[in-house]
């Protein structure tokens, strides 16, 4: 991969990571410990179980206020939009004055990443089955989903628990499951506040063993609305195959929680790729070998756009 490719993926995973968010609250920097104590003995996995799985009631995430930091690269701005299940659009740049450098969106079929930066503007494209299908990906190390778990929305099935939950030396309980996808069972493990029943980690290992993705969560903030706790820091850490770990801080100014912000269905289809390079993660080897668009053709598709000749289609949910 290029140095060129290399900077432009950072900073594509930068914004796509930056997904969470009817009720729009400013933080005020609310300790955690100022969060209700739910449980005055160590809770039993159902009851883990019960108080994370109130993030089903949240349907859509919205902020307007999100930063993103990387050492050594200026802070970046960026709007986001998230509705269940895959709808996903983020747009920013270095500087709302100057417009949007930046474009990551998700529907039921596929996601997508572009950036204007740079000499030679580059667009990153997946089927979301033939993504999950692989086992190793030298880009991207994790599926777009597991990225809004980073940023606090999770949910457990106590069936793929794989043992008891254990409580940790350092005082966090520890909770590990299976998450099952088409290239195998994943795992997962959480580290919960055993009082307040929020996640503080999250730590992803493919069905290889290998570790691929984890999150560190604070400075929660309760939302009446829901009855559950989203964090407005995170700290995340991806590890792609043969690449450098990338290294990333999320710093969130409020949420708007089922706000019917994403109502726009034109928001989540795959933007006029005139101009970028095209590149499909489902086929990473064969399209950098080529400048065409990948071939595959979505479910779903009922229109078609023009690619320096060819026809690339267009993704509608």
């Amino acid at each position: 991969m290029t140095n060129r490719s290399c900077f432009c993926v950072c900073l594509l995973l930068l914004l796509l990571i930056s997904a969470s968010g009817a009720t729009c609250v400013r933080r005020n920097n609310v300790p955690d410990r100022q969060l209700p104590i739910l449980f005055q003995s160590t809770p039993d996995i159902y009851q883990v179980a019960e108080t994370l799985n109130r993030s089903r009631n949240i349907h859509e995430l919205h902020s307007r206020a999100v930063t993103v930091r990387v050492p050594d690269v200026p802070a970046l701005s960026a709007n986001l939009v998230w509705q269940r299940p895959k709808n996903l659009r983020i747009q920013g740049g270095l500087s709302r004055m100057l417009g949007t450098d930046f474009d990551i969106g998700s529907n039921d079929q596929a996601f997508w990443m572009s950036t204007r930066h740079g000499p030679s503007p580059i667009m990153y494209v997946a089927r979301h089955d033939l993504f999950e299908s692989q086992i190793q990906h030298q880009v991207l190390p994790v599926a777009p989903s597991w990225l809004i778990e980073a940023l606090g929305v999770i949910e457990i099935d106590p069936n793929f628990v794989t043992r008891l939950p254990q409580l940790r030396p350092d005082g966090w309980l520890e909770v590990i499951t299976l998450v099952p996808s088409p290239s195998g069972n994943y795992e997962r493990t959480l580290l919960i506040d055993p009082q307040r029943g929020v996640s503080r980690q999250v730590v992803l290992r493919d069905p290889t063993g290998r570790l691929v993705a984890y999150a560190t969560q604070s400075k929660h903030q309760l939302y009446d609305s829901v009855q559950f706790a989203l964090p407005h820091e995170v700290r995340v850490q991806l590890i792609p195959v043969n690449s450098p770990p990338l290294d990333l801080q999320f710093e969130v100014a409020y949420y708007a929680v089922n706000a019917n912000e994403g109502n726009d269905p034109s928001r989540f289809i795959l933007p006029d790729t005139t101009g970028y390079t095209v590149v499909d993660l489902s086929n990473l080897d064969a399209a950098q070998q080529s400048s065409s668009p990948p071939a595959y053709q979505p479910a779903g598709v009922s229109t078609t756009i023009g690619y320096r000749g060819l026809e690339l289609p267009r993704m509608i949910r």
